[in-house]
């Protein structure tokens, strides 16, 4: 293996972990959470999240495209409506 492959593989374990953990963070704040393997999570049954690549597929609506800051992502596609801005510092404490 080559060590430009072998970077890449340090990275994406890296970024997976951390996006794990933060989408953990969505059990907390009442969201249910189904890890369906180590890449692949989904959120009450209606939004797949892919945390390595940041990406994300609502079932539902067939949406796909990349997600930014999670948590208010989620609150975004879950409820409707963009989170005010004291939503976004509470969530931001989390």
């Amino acid at each position: 293996m080559s060590m430009k492959r072998a970077r890449e593989i340090q990275r994406n374990k890296i970024r997976r972990e951390l996006g794990t953990k933060e989408i953990m963070k969505l059990s907390k704040m009442g969201y249910q959470i189904e890890a369906l393997n180590d890449f692949h999570f989904r959120i009450n049954n209606t939004l797949d999240l892919y945390p390595t690549n940041r990406r994300f597929h609502n079932i539902c609506t067939n949406q796909r495209g990349y997600y930014g800051e999670l948590v208010l992502f989620v609150a975004e596609k879950q409820i409707g409506i963009r989170p005010f801005r004291w939503i976004r510092k509470l969530l931001a404490g989390l």
